[in-house]
């Protein structure tokens, strides 16, 4: 085999062995990227259902405060009382309810790293208008600090409901203000449901 000849085989040979480390090694970084890839999605699979539960939860502890609030009202109605005094009745009505907004506010602090900034925003905007009306309905208890129903009345004017304040130390009618709470829910309810429903039909 004279020097030519040695020299073509040879870089022949070295291209195969070449094109077959090289096949091998992409082969390799193929089936690398296919398995990061097939990890991505199913990452992201779950954390999105993870994502959608968490809102369909939320949407179910809001929906069931909400149904209750509304029964807290119409009991509340039936009574016909005077503003400066709750019944024993309402009153325990609306400790439990808000225990069932304590349990949305809490689930929603348990599970929020699963939602995005933006819904968490949203939420956390609910949250601080309910703490809000906390406050106006607490000026109604019996063992109210000293100072605090201008507080109250303050929130109320924060909130921009239309309620008639005629001073800042004198309470507002009380079932023109469930009545406004009530209306604030509801339409909170729907933003949740709209919420949930984007995330959800996004997929």
């Amino acid at each position: 085999m004279d020097a030519i000849t040695t020299i073509v085989v040879t870089v022949l040979a070295n291209a195969v062995v070449t094109g077959i480390i090289v096949y091998l090694i992409q082969k390799k970084f193929e089936v690398k990227f296919q398995k990061s890839l097939f990890e991505h999605q199913t990452r992201f699979s779950r954390i999105y259902q993870d994502r959608v539960e968490t809102l369909a939860n939320l949407y179910q502890k809001f929906t069931a405060y909400k149904k209750d609030f509304s029964h807290v009202v119409e009991e509340a109605s039936k009574l016909g009382y005077r503003p400066e005094r709750i019944s024993t009745t309402v009153s325990a009505l609306i400790q439990e309810n808000r225990q069932k907004y304590d349990d949305f506010a809490s689930y929603f602090e348990n599970n929020r790293l699963y939602l995005s900034d933006s819904t968490c925003a949203q939420i956390y905007d609910l949250i601080a208008r309910h703490d809000l009306m906390g406050m106006a309905i607490f000026m109604f208890s019996d063992d109210i600090p000293e100072g605090f129903i201008k507080v109250a009345n303050n929130a109320i004017r924060i909130l921009k409901f239309e309620i008639d304040i005629e001073s800042d130390f004198e309470k507002p009618d009380f079932l023109s203000l469930i009545w406004q709470i009530e209306k604030e829910v509801h339409a909170q309810a729907e933003k949740l449901e709209k919420l949930y429903r984007s995330v959800a039909e996004a997929q």
